[in-house]
């Protein structure tokens, strides 16, 4: 048996584009041996830089702007049911892990690791097992729906933010409705 490895690197050594791949087998001479198929399967496989966060079926709340008693919304609500799982959007450093009664509930932040951004998950049901300073992947599951703090209704509010970071001089990313849109076509 053989490995296959691939850095997700192009030819010149870009990263490569979010897109399907497959995997073309050459032997020692250079000649095709197949298209890596085996057995009735192939080798294709997706490679798309971010994962929906909610992993159930859900509709879009309120999204940036909306008005908010005092200020404005500066993320989108994913409604789904409580309870249901919540995962990394994109891999990187729980930054902050806290509870606020009046606004966020149970709250997350992740510093996305080479991205610039934060990603910030709002109204969890609870913490789960993600830890402060805890490194999580792309997709690695971090909490579930809920309806804490100043919630109406089960739902995640997510938030993405630019450099420097989340409350660290950033600023929130009225495109964050576009980025999920996105995310969810291809997860």
């Amino acid at each position: 048996m053989h490995a296959i490895r691939w850095g997700g690197t192009g030819r010149h050594g870009r990263p490569a584009k979010a897109g399907d791949y497959m995997f073309r087998v050459r032997t020692r001479h250079g000649a095709n041996a197949s298209r890596s198929r085996t057995r009735g399967g192939d080798r294709s496989f997706a490679l798309y830089p971010a994962k929906f966060p909610v992993r159930a079926r859900h509709s879009y709340g309120d999204g940036y702007g909306a008005p908010r008693a005092g200020h404005v919304h500066q993320g989108q609500d994913i409604l789904a049911p409580c309870g249901k799982r919540v995962v990394a959007a994109r891999g990187g450093r729980i930054q902050y892990r806290a509870y606020q009664a009046a606004g966020a509930g149970y709250y997350l932040v992740v510093d996305g690791k080479g991205t610039g951004h934060d990603y910030v998950y709002m109204h969890l049901r609870r913490h789960g097992r993600a830890k402060r300073g805890q490194h999580v992947r792309t997709g690695q599951r971090i909490g579930t729906v809920g309806e804490t703090g100043d919630a109406s209704g089960c739902h995640l509010h997510f938030e993405m933010w630019t450099k420097p970071g989340w409350y660290e001089g950033g600023r929130a990313m009225p495109s964050v409705t576009r980025h999920l849109r996105a995310w969810d076509r291809w997860s």
